[in-house]
């Protein structure tokens, strides 16, 4: 049987496309090493090809063995995970709001619930290394869409959003989508000269410029920041840019720890003596006087902390709930332990907490470099967001811009955060699909029959 014939019949027991030519490439390739190989112990090319097909075994059973292998396949353990958190979420959102006697608000959340899972489900079963191949163009598109979006866009409680009719769309995690592809970008110039490296590090400027002149939230545009120094952590001691690697990190991060400490103090020095929302939010958090509370029929959180019980929450404690969509918004973990009781906060921050080291251990054990980058862009994002809106609700750093994924209150921070589940299921989904392009290595093998 010659080549062509074996792989026709090998590639029929195949069934999805994009896995034929994987599979057809690396078939073919350890054909013709191993042909190589009989031809140097002086067999003519023909007899070299068949003797090379015939040591790849029968083509159908191998066939069979290589589709269940090179196929799409579903991460149900994560996909069950992110519909409890789900469920979870609006059960308390819904307990709240028909205490509050306000249906329409949990009727909207669950409409949310319901696009941004479908939307997980259709991106997933998109090959994210699509929008790898494309990440240039969006890289450029993103940036448009983010100078139009400052110029037209309002504050409301200090995030920053754009009114499209009747909806009204935060900017809050839309700016986070910038991190996977500040990934993408650092993936697309690797293994190019040091200047290459300006190409996605200038588009990550550009990203915090854009929303620094618009004076947007001190703290998210820190955390993207810091994100984005961790991703090109990454790039760089994985070898991908020629440069000095811990020289590299080292000044990286002695400028990125150096320069808000050294700032910090006049920042927040300027902040307190500003009646603003901002100085208000630190002033009840160092001193507890609710005048300055930013829900001011709040209790200070520690006051709330200590009087709940394993399995209790407060007593009367909706009467310190005036704002409803503000607490299911900032303060749903301290609105469970209030009403409660401690053993579901504890319960929520340890699925929670699953959920972000599946993320990664998702992302890291990728083939495909591209899909690891971008795993880990989307895992510091929800990491960084829970670990921040933790500490807050337990009265550990003071109230400021923050989303709890699958719990919070909210369409935009919903519907995307949706979206950045789906394309982590997307690289889980095709990892074995998507693979780096190595230099053909040649295999030599010794053989006595000849």
């Amino acid at each position: 049987m010659g080549k062509k014939e074996y792989m026709e019949i090998l590639l029929s027991q195949i069934r999805n496309d994009k896995a034929k030519e994987l599979v057809g490439q690396e078939i073919e390739a350890h054909i013709d090493d191993q042909a190589e190989v009989y031809m140097e112990f002086g067999v003519d090319a023909d007899t070299a090809e068949k003797k090379a097909v015939r040591s790849m075994g029968d083509p159908v059973e191998t066939g069979v063995s290589l589709d269940r292998i090179h196929k799409p396949k579903m991460s149900w353990s994560m996909i069950i995970l992110v519909a409890i958190l789900s469920v979870l979420g609006l059960t308390i959102q819904g307990v709240s709001w028909v205490q509050a006697g306000e249906m329409f608000f949990f009727e909207r959340q669950v409409a949310y619930v319901i696009i941004g899972f479908v939307c997980m489900l259709v991106i997933c079963m998109i090959d994210y290394s699509r929008i790898v191949q494309h990440g240039k163009l969006l890289a450029v598109i993103y940036l448009g869409i983010s100078v139009l979006f400052c110029v037209n866009s309002h504050y409301y409680n200090g995030a920053l959003f754009i009114s499209l009719g009747a909806f009204s769309i935060s900017w809050h995690f839309v700016l986070y989508l910038s991190l996977p592809l500040f990934g993408i970008l650092l993936y697309h110039f690797r293994k190019q000269s040091k200047r290459s490296l300006l190409i996605p590090v200038g588009f990550m400027v550009l990203v915090i410029l854009i929303f620094w002149q618009r004076k947007y939230s001190t703290v998210v545009l820190a955390n993207l920041i810091f994100m984005a120094g961790f991703v090109l952590t990454y790039a760089i001691a994985k070898g991908w840019y020629p440069v000095k690697v811990k020289r590299f990190i080292g000044i990286l991060w002695s400028c990125l720890i150096g320069i808000p400490l050294v700032s910090g103090g006049l920042i927040l020095s300027r902040l307190l003596n500003v009646r603003t929302y901002v100085s208000e939010r630190l002033l009840y958090f160092f001193t507890g006087n609710e005048q300055h509370a930013l829900y001011g029929s709040w209790r200070p959180i520690q006051e709330i902390l200590t009087e709940v019980s394993w399995l209790g929450g407060v007593s009367q404690m909706n009467t310190h709930m005036t704002d409803v969509n503000g607490v299911l918004s900032d303060y749903v973990l301290l609105h469970v332990a209030a009403s409660y009781g401690v053993l579901l906060l504890i319960v929520i921050i340890v699925l929670l907490a699953f959920f972000c080291c599946q993320m990664f251990h998702m992302s890291i054990k990728q083939k495909n470099q591209a899909g690891t980058m971008i795993g880990i862009s989307c895992g510091l994002i929800f990491t960084v967001q829970i670990a921040e809106y933790v500490l807050m609700n337990l009265g550990l750093i003071p109230g400021t811009t923050v989303f709890l994924p699958l719990f919070s209150y909210g369409g935009s921070g919903t519907v995307i955060s949706f979206i950045l589940i789906g394309l982590l299921l997307s690289i889980y989904r095709y990892q074995n699909l998507v693979t780096e392009r190595k230099a053909k290595k040649r295999i030599v093998v010794k053989l006595i029959d000849v």
